[in-house]
């Protein structure tokens, strides 16, 4: 099965087997007073296990292991991970969290009250509580590299990636008055270290310069089997009634898989993109 079937597969199958609809009960009320009213604010959610765990996004990431335009991610972030990604190639990570922990944070948030019948905005100092997870991260791609040289030098190569992953997540969920105009969203940071396996190189390309065997004797020397990225993988949402809408980035440095990366002739090429992102479950 190739990786973008078994990739539609495995997120069809936790989509069916998600709770699409949930009960949200009112964990904590808080009061704010501020132009001789007082504001009631219901606390719907302050865990970070509540994030709408399933994530689309489109855009443009170029790495040391991708040159990707789509993906879909699947968050439960105190056990596991799954992230997919499409474009040149495809690939599929994820992780398994041995250790999960929290701390009780306080978050500023600018509140529209006008939806409850109050012409104004109130910034309160709301609660949360942020979630770190640790633990082990594996992947596999398969991608095309474009050589900086020249346009004609075309790198296709398969990786396996081993590594561990350190996650951080905070969301809230926020209702004013008793109209439930409620506010919610979610930041998502991995940073990810990463140590990776190169294989199945070939270079379909050609090059005016030089014959068929220069090309590729050229090529083979410039070929990288073993490499290793650290990056950051992060997605945060614009805080709304729904919390759906969000921006998806990626940073980080890798040995890619030929010498002679996007960026030109350097032995440590950057990695990094962003997108657009919506997020539902």
């Amino acid at each position: 099965m190739s990786t973008l079937k078994f990739s539609i597969v495995l997120f069809l199958l936790i989509f069916s087997v998600n709770k699409a609809f949930s009960q949200i009960d009112i964990k904590d009320t808080l009061y704010y007073e501020g132009s001789g009213k007082k504001y009631r604010v219901f606390v719907l959610s302050d865990s970070y296990k509540d994030i709408q765990k399933l994530n689309f996004w489109v855009g443009g990431i170029v790495g040391a292991d991708r040159m990707s335009f789509a993906g879909v991610s699947y968050y439960q972030p105190d056990k596991f991970l799954i992230n997919s990604y499409f474009g040149l190639g495809a690939g599929v990570d994820g992780n398994y969290f041995i250790k999960s922990w929290t701390k009780d944070k306080t978050m500023r948030q600018s509140i529209d009250f006008s939806k409850s019948g109050i012409a104004t905005k109130y910034v309160a100092d709301l609660p949360i509580k942020k979630g770190f997870s640790i633990g082990p991260h594996l992947g596999y791609s398969h991608f095309k590299q474009q050589v900086y040289q020249s346009s004609n030098f075309e790198h296709w190569a398969s990786s396996m990636a081993t590594g561990f992953t350190f996650l951080r997540v905070k969301h809230g969920n926020y209702g004013i008055s008793s109209k439930y105009a409620s506010r919610r969203g979610h930041k998502i940071v991995a940073l990810h270290a990463d140590f990776l396996w190169f294989f199945n190189h070939s270079y379909p390309g050609s090059h005016a310069s030089y014959t068929p065997d220069e090309y590729e004797a050229i090529s083979v020397a410039n070929t990288n089997n073993y490499g290793f990225r650290i990056y950051i993988d992060g997605n945060a949402t614009v805080w709304n009634r729904k919390g759906r809408f969000g921006f998806k980035y990626h940073l980080g440095f890798s040995i890619p898989a030929d010498k002679r990366d996007m960026f030109g002739d350097e032995i440590i090429g950057m990695t990094g993109g962003v997108g657009l992102s919506w997020s539902f479950l």
